[in-house]
């Protein structure tokens, strides 16, 4: 009997760790097709993604690049595996150091200031890997670019929000004068009702066209390893211009 109460309090104390784990992460694969960027053939890429989202932290692991972001410390740490290097921004920039760095502020946020986003659910339905999904049509045009992508969300899957919202728009984030459009990005992608399953994206970025796609493999609720929000040891950190990542 005493053998059975323990069995029992242990699966009760094992279920109930899981389900008030506070940290949540996400296994993607990610494609994008072959490309030319200024003038340099760029090959198709295939790679796994793990995302860690924490209150704080928000961490995007790739096998050539990584991002970690710190909501406390306000901070974007841009990580090239390749090069084993990484930059360190500011979401806060403060006042600029020299003459050059304001005029350079000025002239990001400027262009920034003509940023456009659209979220609109089309009504098509379809299964995605045995997930119910709902279609969205996304369509952005920032800096002279244009982002164009369908989105297919499972409602029944309900990730922690305030953490997933920011997955969205986290790559935006380090660009100088995104911050007075936040709320606009946010109000846009809380349309999208539960988890993104499978996303396809057509960047046109100078002319060029970008395709790419990503797909959930696998999510879940679990504590993330210290080591998804630190940069890899013997790693050398470099200055970037406006702190703005490589």
């Amino acid at each position: 009997m005493k053998r059975t109460i323990s069995i029992i309090l242990l699966i009760f104390l094992v279920s109930a760790t899981a389900l008030f784990a506070q940290d949540f992460f996400i296994k993607q694969k990610v494609h994008t097709d072959a490309h030319t960027v200024m003038g340099q053939q760029q090959p198709a890429q295939d790679e796994i993604q793990t995302i860690w989202m924490t209150d704080t932290k928000l961490a995007i692991l790739g096998e050539q690049h990584s991002v970690i972001m710190d909501f406390n410390k306000k901070t974007v740490t841009n990580i090239n595996h390749q090069e084993k290097s990484y930059t360190v921004m500011n979401l806060d920039q403060g006042a600029p150091a020299s003459e050059q760095d304001a005029q350079m502020q000025q002239m990001m946020k400027s262009m920034m200031g003509n940023i456009q986003i659209t979220v609109t659910p089309t009504g098509e339905q379809k299964v995605i890997n045995d997930w119910k999904c709902k279609k969205y049509e996304q369509n952005m045009t920032v800096m002279g670019s244009t982002v164009k992508s369908d989105i297919w969300a499972a409602p029944e899957i309900k990730p922690p929000v305030s953490n997933y919202n920011k997955l969205h728009y986290a790559a935006y984030l380090m660009m100088p004068g995104v911050k007075s459009h936040i709320d606009k990005l946010q109000n846009e992608f809380k349309k999208i009702d539960g988890m993104v399953i499978k996303s396809e994206t057509i960047r046109n970025v100078m002319g060029q066209e970008v395709k790419s796609w990503s797909e959930l493999v696998e999510y879940g609720k679990k504590d993330a390893p210290a080591s998804a929000f630190q940069v890899p040891s013997g790693y050398t950190q470099k200055e970037h211009p406006m702190g703005m990542p490589q």
